[in-house]
């Protein structure tokens, strides 16, 4: 079903956000 691969895209991006800021958050030499 197309709802469920977009339900899956988002989680996704959700999750990569998430990670982003959460490894970020520390500053210490993230990027």
């Amino acid at each position: 079903a197309a709802w469920y691969w977009h339900f899956v895209d988002v989680v996704w991006l959700f999750l990569f956000v998430v990670i982003y800021i959460l490894g970020a958050a520390p500053g210490a030499g993230a990027h």
